[in-house]
């Protein structure tokens, strides 16, 4: 059982770690968009500027200026976006710092395979675990060991209170992973490219 719970927590913090990526590559591309927006308006400034040097060129310095700061403010953004990591550690720092990095390093399409791939790991995993507390509880009353062994009586109906929460948790669980990977797919798909 522990060995479920660390692949639960495992995957749940890849998929954890992909979801974030991924989002954040989102907004990278956004704001990729927007800079490049920003730059082909930059330059058809900068054209505008060259036919009317002669007239105003205190005033060409200022848009100038204010373009350079924009575009720098954008750049700290995207740059901020990709430098950041997470403090809060799960498992430990450095496991998280290793597998973000690992993350980093891959492309888009290569982040949502990650995401969907440890997603489905924890769904299966989620599964397996309420698979075997109904498998359990189906072998305790097929037996009827409450029965047969009164004295673990109530270690069993503790047992059953605290499996209802594991089935509910694993549930919520699940049906959240679910729901980002559908917000990240549709974000994905009403996104233009």
């Amino acid at each position: 059982m522990k060995t479920t719970r660390f692949f639960q927590a495992l995957s749940l913090t890849s998929f954890g770690l992909a979801a974030y990526n991924t989002l954040n590559n989102i907004k990278v591309r956004r704001i990729k968009e927007e800079l490049d927006l920003e730059k082909m308006k930059n330059s058809e400034l900068q054209g505008k500027c060259d036919k009317l040097a002669n007239k105003k060129i205190e005033d060409l310095e200022s848009i100038n200026e204010s373009n350079k700061s924009l575009v720098d403010n954008i750049q700290n953004i995207i740059n901020s976006k990709d430098g950041s990591s997470g403090s809060n550690s799960f498992i430990g720092n450095n496991f998280i710092d290793s597998i973000n990095q690992i993350l980093s390093t891959l492309n888009f399409e290569q982040t949502l395979a990650i995401l969907h791939i440890s997603g489905s790991i924890f769904i299966i995993i989620s599964l397996y675990s309420i698979m075997l507390i109904i498998l359990g509880d189906f072998f305790i009353k097929y037996f009827n060991l409450e029965e047969r062994f009164p004295k673990i009586a109530n270690f069993i109906k503790i047992r059953r209170k605290f499996q209802n929460y594991y089935i509910l948790i694993n549930v919520i669980i699940i049906v959240l992973i679910l729901l980002i990977i559908i917000y990240i797919n549709f974000s994905l798909l009403l996104t233009p490219d």
